[in-house]
Order: C-alpha cells, then sequence, then structure tokens
C-alpha cells in the first residue's frame, strides 16, 4: 500500500486531519478511511492517540446512525459495512492502543466513553465483528 512506502515522507497530522475528516464523508471515503485508520494504528500510534477524541465522535455518530423507516436494502447494507468498519477499527485501536496505554492517560477518557457506549449499545454488531476479526486470523 502507498501509505506504507511513503508513509516518512507525509506531514502525519494534516494526513490525519484528512483522514478523520473523510470518516464522516459518503460511504466509500468512509470505508477507505476506516481501512487508512487501521494502517495509521500500527504506523502511528502516537498520532493515533492524540486523535482518539475526535475518532470518538466521528465513530459515535456512525454506529448510533439509524436508517430511515423506508431505506432500501442497498441502503441498510451501506450503513451496516460502515458500521462494521469503525467497529473494526475500534478492536484494533483498543487492543493496540488502549490496552497499552498508561492507565490515567487523559486523552483515553473520551475514547473509553465511546467505546462502553458502543459496547453496549451495540453488542450485536461488535460480537459480529471480533467472530468475523477471529475468522479472519485464522
Amino acid at each position: 500500500m502507498l501509505l506504507d512506502t511513503a508513509f516518512s515522507r507525509l506531514n502525519i497530522p494534516d494526513l490525519f486531519e484528512r483522514v478523520i475528516a473523510g470518516v464522516g464523508d459518503e460511504h466509500d471515503i468512509k470505508v477507505l478511511c476506516c481501512l487508512m485508520l487501521s494502517k495509521l494504528v500500527v504506523l502511528a500510534p502516537d498520532e493515533t492517540t492524540n486523535r482518539l477524541s475526535d475518532l470518538a465522535e466521528h465513530f459515535r455518530t456512525i454506529i448510533g446512525h439509524k436508517p430511515k423507516e423506508n431505506a432500501v436494502k442497498q441502503e441498510l447494507e451501506k450503513i451496516t459495512e460502515a458500521q462494521k468498519g469503525v467497529f473494526k477499527v475500534s478492536i484494533q485501536i483498543n487492543k493496540s492502543i488502549v490496552e497499552t496505554a498508561p492507565p490515567h492517560d487523559s486523552r483515553l477518557s473520551h475514547w473509553n466513553s465511546y467505546w462502553d457506549w458502543a459496547s453496549n449499545e451495540h453488542k450485536q454488531l461488535r460480537l459480529t465483528v471480533e467472530e468475523e476479526l477471529k475468522e479472519k486470523e485464522r
């Protein structure tokens, strides 16, 4: 992926600004930004940690999105795909960053609040994504 090879030449704070903005964009952009975030969690863990509050805000909006009553199947599939993508990145952030951070890191408070909400209010979706990730690892 280009992100891997060009990472050292990128302005990481600017890249994060664009990726975070893209998380709230239309479906295809949202999916690409989630994929980029999954790479950035590994490549730039400190910058990711600094952006957890912004990510939590955007992720909460995506996961909490309720489709219209008259939404067509394709729209429902897009919503579910976006929610799963956000959960995948959220799980990765928890494993790679949150679980290894100092316990009272103030940068984690908003993220932890988001994660508690998402895990409890959307438990079935979280469990589905966790199972998909386990299957993929096998």
